[in-house]
C-alpha cells in the first residue's frame, strides 16, 4: 500500500513543489526509520524557523542607508548647481532684452531729433527715451561721443556678464565679469 507520496522509485518519497513541515513528517514516516525521521523532522523545522526570522527582519542595514542618502546629496547637488546657474542666465537675458530695447528706443528717437541721448542710469534712460520700460534690477546707461554714434550697456547686479552695443558696428557683445 502507498502513501500517495511516493515517487518513481518505490520507497523513495516524491518531492512536491512547496513542502511544509506537515508534508515532510507525512512521506518521511512511511518510508523511513523513527530515528531518521526525528532528525529530518528538526532539520525542517530550523528550515523554517530560519527563514521566519529572514523575513521577520525586513529593515535595511546602515550601509545600504548610507548609500542612499550619498545618491540624493550627489542628485541635489547637481541640481542645485543647475539651478544655480539657470538664474545667473536669467539675469543675464533680462540685462541683454533691456538693451536691446532701449536700443530699439534709441533709434526711434533719433529718426525724429537727429540725435542720439545719453544717460547715466535706468530711471535717467527710461525719462529720455520714448517708450523704453527697462526691467527692476537692470543698470542701464548710453555715452555719446559723436552726432551720429553711441554705446549702451547693460548689467544685472546678480548676473556674471555685462552687455554692449555700439551702433557703429550694430553688433551686441557679451562681455564676461570678472
Amino acid at each position: 500500500m502507498t502513501s500517495g507520496l511516493e515517487g518513481p522509485n518505490p520507497g523513495v518519497p516524491k518531492r512536491p513543489y512547496r513542502m511544509n513541515h506537515a508534508l515532510v513528517s507525512l512521506s518521511v514516516r512511511s518510508t523511513i526509520s523513527s530515528s531518521d525521521s526525528d532528525t529530518i523532522r528538526v532539520a525542517a523545522s530550523q528550515r523554517e524557523a530560519s527563514r521566519r526570522t529572514r523575513s521577520d527582519e525586513g529593515g535595511f542595514t546602515l550601509i545600504e542607508l548610507l548609500i542612499v542618502v550619498a545618491i540624493i546629496g550627489v542628485l541635489a547637488g547637481i541640481g542645485f548647481s543647475s539651478l544655480i546657474y539657470a538664474r545667473t542666465r536669467s539675469y543675464n537675458t533680462q540685462a541683454k532684452t533691456d538693451l536691446r530695447n532701449a536700443v530699439v528706443s534709441q533709434e526711434s528717437y533719433f529718426v525724429g531729433a537727429s540725435a542720439y541721448i545719453t544717460c547715466a542710469n535706468q530711471a535717467a534712460c527710461q525719462a529720455a527715451l520714448p517708450g523704453f520700460v527697462g526691467t527692476a534690477g537692470v543698470e542701464i546707461a548710453f555715452t555719446t561721443d559723436a552726432p551720429n554714434h553711441f554705446v549702451g550697456t547693460a548689467t544685472h547686479p546678480r548676473g556674471d556678464a555685462a552687455f554692449e552695443f555700439d551702433n557703429a558696428t550694430g553688433t551686441l557683445l557679451e562681455v564676461p565679469i570678472p
